[in-house]
């Protein structure tokens, strides 16, 4: 059975299929930011935003999935550049982990945004296109839960005495 946009791997232009691979990797490494997070953050706000990274980018993969699938486009199956941020953040604790990662998670939703805007734009597959454009939403809504966790995180901070 073919679906209405069905294409073959020949035809997904290079940047479609520099897209698809960038994607996969970037999910990946989300999730498993949102694993670490939740086993090792301290801060309420920070689990919850890991919580939400996990769930979201989970279904955005198993999404990226098909659409790879029916394109006969095989994903990688590491997270490529993101895995050394990855290593760096599993070696921290506490405060230090959740100020990590809520910076790291700020750096890359803002650098995810505009690469989904651009995809949404300039991509010529119709599929990949309409995932990029239903994917921008879910993505500031990160950065904004992001944000969110950096200033409660600023005000825990200030409003503790250091010793």
């Amino acid at each position: 059975m073919s679906g209405s946009s069905t294409t073959t791997a020949g035809a997904l232009s290079e940047k479609d299929r520099a897209f698809i691979r960038d994607a996969a990797e970037g999910g990946m490494a989300e999730v498993k930011m949102g694993e670490l997070g939740q086993q090792k953050a301290t801060s309420q706000d920070v689990k919850n935003l890991a919580k939400t990274l996990q769930d979201d980018h989970q279904k955005a993969n198993d999404e990226l999935t098909s659409i790879a699938k029916s394109k006969g486009i095989e994903l990688p199956s590491g997270m490529g550049a993101h895995e050394s941020a990855i290593n760096s953040l599993e070696n921290k604790q506490g405060q230090e982990f959740d100020r990590s990662f809520v910076k790291d998670t700020i750096r890359d939703h803002n650098q995810d945004i505009s690469k989904f805007e651009r995809a949404a734009n300039d991509l010529d597959d119709p599929d990949l296109k309409a995932f990029a454009q239903k994917t921008v939403p879910v993505l500031r809504n990160h950065l904004s839960m992001a944000e969110q966790a950096s200033k409660s995180l600023s005000s825990e901070k200030s409003g503790k005495s250091e010793r």
